[in-house]
């Protein structure tokens, strides 16, 4: 799977509705993910949950930020969960323990800071 971009030293373009059409097409396991992005300070990611599937509670060393652009999940933390349908987009500060589960087939957008 290859994403096109467009680049130059100071901005990249990412195509993101073909990056989802390309993991929709690729998504073969209950979870799938697609890396879009990565530079020393954040990385930009796609996740496609399956119906009922969970990503394990974990935690991000820096801010992220979730967007849900297909389905609906419920993004979970220690102390709340939140339901998420598409187009809403949830921040977290860093180090917070959290999981995330798919209440439906579901592909959602992570945007995660890297601390330095």
């Amino acid at each position: 799977m290859k994403v096109q971009s467009h680049t130059n030293l100071t901005a990249k373009v990412l195509d993101l509705a073909n990056a989802v059409i390309e993991l929709e097409s690729d998504f073969e396991k209950s979870i799938s993910t697609k890396l879009l992005c990565k530079t020393s300070g954040m990385q930009i990611m796609l996740i496609a949950l399956d119906a009922q599937a969970e990503l394990k509670k974990h935690i991000s060393p820096g801010p992220i930020s979730v967007q849900v652009l297909k389905g609906s999940i419920s993004f979970r933390t220690d102390e709340t969960a939140h339901d998420l349908a598409c187009g809403q987009l949830l921040t977290l500060e860093g180090k917070l323990p959290h999981s995330v589960y798919a209440n439906e087939r579901s592909i959602f957008l992570v945007i995660k800071s890297i601390p330095e």
